[in-house]
């Protein structure tokens, strides 16, 4: 906040989300600002510009698996997560990997969080926006490696047990709030697109989020992994002259 207006910044993560701690400081936020802004419009209209570039040739995934191993990880996927594979092929690994986290929550909603504040801010009248421009998540997209997804996904799906361990315990971080350890998880995962994915994301968020303010204060959502470290949305702003502090909840 400066000296004479407030806003909240609120770290979301892209899934839905069982706790009813998490819903209600939500729904409080969405109806004390006449601005509410997600990481990215998700707008429909805006959302189609991304659909091109998170679908894959089908062939690719011969390119990463053999035959014997794809009939494998076909059937894994349907016993374990009830995806079919032949229904998602089409999509980038990283796609796959949030509908596996997806179907692995509690929650009683489809709705990934984002997507929830999105929809309950549009439906009480409120002014919507997304923070990074959806021209910005196209480039980000496009330069990420093909190879880094798949040596991802074939590293996750590799070790079912450790990858449901990591993410039990990435949501049981959100809950408690430990983001500094959330940003700790976000970065280990990102060997060789840790610039692309985070540091450049957060600068880009950080002048945004700044211009946005000293235009009318707002409620801006985004990835919590996005939140702590050296190189931290939080950090950014406190070097442009924010006073940044917790929020107390009553």
């Amino acid at each position: 906040h400066n000296s004479d207006k407030t806003s909240v910044l609120f770290g979301t993560i892209h899934l839905p989300v069982y706790s009813d701690k998490v819903m209600l400081r939500v729904n409080h936020c969405i109806e004390q600002f006449d601005h509410v802004y997600t990481e990215a419009s998700l707008d429909p209209e805006v959302q189609r510009l991304v659909l091109p570039h998170i679908n894959l040739d089908p062939l690719e995934w011969n390119n990463w698996f053999s035959d014997r191993q794809l009939v494998k990880l076909s059937k894994l996927l349907l016993k374990t997560y009830r995806i079919e594979f032949e229904m998602v092929k089409h999509l980038r690994p990283m796609i796959i990997m949030t509908l596996i986290y997806s179907s692995l929550t509690q929650s009683e909603s489809d709705l990934k969080l984002d997507q929830y504040i999105w929809q309950r801010a549009q439906a009480l009248g409120t002014n919507t926006d997304g923070i990074e421009s959806i021209h910005r998540q196209v480039e980000i997209l496009k330069a990420i490696p093909l190879e880094y997804e798949f040596r991802q996904f074939k590293r996750w799906t590799g070790n079912i047990s450790k990858m449901n361990i990591h993410f039990k315990r990435l949501m049981d971080l959100y809950i408690e709030e430990s983001i500094l350890m959330l940003y700790n998880y976000s970065k280990s995962g990102m060997t060789g697109v840790k610039s692309l994915m985070l540091d450049d994301r957060n600068v880009s968020m950080a002048d945004t989020i700044l211009n946005q303010h000293r235009r009318s204060s707002g409620f801006f959502t985004f990835g919590a992994g996005h939140l702590a470290g050296p190189n931290g949305v939080l950090r950014l702003l406190k070097n442009k002259g924010l006073s940044v502090r917790p929020m107390v909840y009553s």
